[in-house]
C-alpha cells in the first residue's frame, strides 16, 4: 500500500486521438462498450487521524482514475502496479463521502466503474464507567488503585504513560515517541507494542509485573488536550498464583 498526499502533483494522462469517433463514453457514443461494475473495498468506518485504504481488482491494461471528496483525485497510467490500491495516510472528517473509480482503455472508454461510501468517525469511548485516574480489579493487591501521578513521556521508540499510586505503577506504552493518535488499540501481550495499533500494558507492584494478555481493546481519546487511556475488564498474567486477574482503568495525563 502506497499513500499519496493531496499536495503531490499527479500527472494526468492525456489520450491521443484514436481511430474511433468517440474517445470517452461520457459523450454517450455507442462506439464504447457498456460499462461494467467494479467493486471497491475499504476499511471504512475509519477513526479520524487513522489511514484510509481503498482497493479494487488489478487490471494492468487500463488507466485508473480515482475521485473522492476533499480534493481526492489520482490518475494512474497503464501497467502501474500501484493503481488498484490507494488511500490516505492521515484522515480528517472532510474525507467522509463517496469515492469513485473509473477504468479506461486506450481509446478513452470507461470500461469499469464503481463507487463506495467512506465514513470518518470520532474515536469511541470505553464501554465501562471507571472513575478518572483509578482502576478496579478482581483481586486485592493488583489494580484497584487511585493514581496520584499520571505522566506521559515520549523518548526513544516509545511513548509511555506511567500512573503511580496505591503502591503500584500502571504503565501504558505506545510505539513511537509522539503522543498517540486517538483510537482503539489492541494489547500486545507484552511490556512493549510491536505495531502502531498495539499497546503494551502492565502493572508493577515492586515485586513482579502483571502483564495484560493480548488482543484486548484499549481506548485512547483526547480530553482537554490531554491523552486519556481506558480499558475494561482486561485479563492480566498472574506469575505468583493461578487466580485470574481482571482490571479496568481510566487514566488521564495530568
Amino acid at each position: 500500500m502506497k499513500y499519496l498526499t493531496l499536495t503531490a502533483i499527479i500527472p494526468i494522462i492525456l489520450f491521443s486521438s484514436c481511430t474511433k469517433e468517440a474517445i470517452d463514453d461520457i459523450t454517450g457514443n455507442s462506439n464504447c462498450p457498456a460499462k461494467g461494475n467494479i467493486e471497491i473495498t475499504t476499511n471504512s468506518p475509519v477513526i479520524v487521524g487513522w489511514p484510509l485504504t481503498l482497493s479494487s481488482l488489478e487490471y494492468m491494461e487500463y488507466l485508473y482514475k480515482w475521485e473522492g471528496p476533499n480534493g481526492f483525485l489520482i490518475n494512474y497510467n497503464f501497467h502501474s502496479s500501484e493503481a488498484d490500491d490507494q488511500g490516505k495516510l492521515v484522515t480528517t472528517f472532510a474525507d467522509s463521502g463517496m469515492y469513485r473509480l473509473q477504468l479506461r482503455d486506450s481509446d478513452g472508454c470507461i470500461v469499469y466503474e464503481g463507487t463506495t461510501r467512506v465514513e470518518i468517525i470520532d474515536a469511541p469511548t470505553a464501554p465501562c464507567n471507571v472513575a478518572n485516574n483509578t482502576s478496579t480489579s478482581s483481586v486485592v493487591g493488583v489494580g484497584g488503585s487511585t493514581y496520584t501521578s499520571v505522566n506521559g513521556n515520549g523518548s526513544g521508540d516509545y511513548y509511555t504513560i506511567d500512573a503511580s499510586g496505591g503502591g503500584e505503577v500502571l504503565t501504558v506504552r505506545f510505539l513511537g515517541d509522539a503522543t498517540p493518535t486517538p483510537g482503539v488499540y489492541k494489547s500486545s501481550g507484552g511490556w512493549f507494542p510491536f505495531e502502531s495499533r498495539q499497546v503494551g500494558i502492565f502493572v508493577h507492584t515492586g515485586i513482579v509485573d502483571f502483564v495484560m494478555h493480548p488482543d484486548f481493546d484499549v481506548y485512547v481519546t483526547n480530553v482537554g488536550g490531554k491523552t486519556q487511556v481506558s480499558f475494561c475488564t482486561c485479563s492480566f498474567s498472574n506469575p505468583i498464583s493461578s487466580t485470574p486477574i481482571n482490571i479496568s482503568a481510566k487514566l488521564t495525563e495530568r
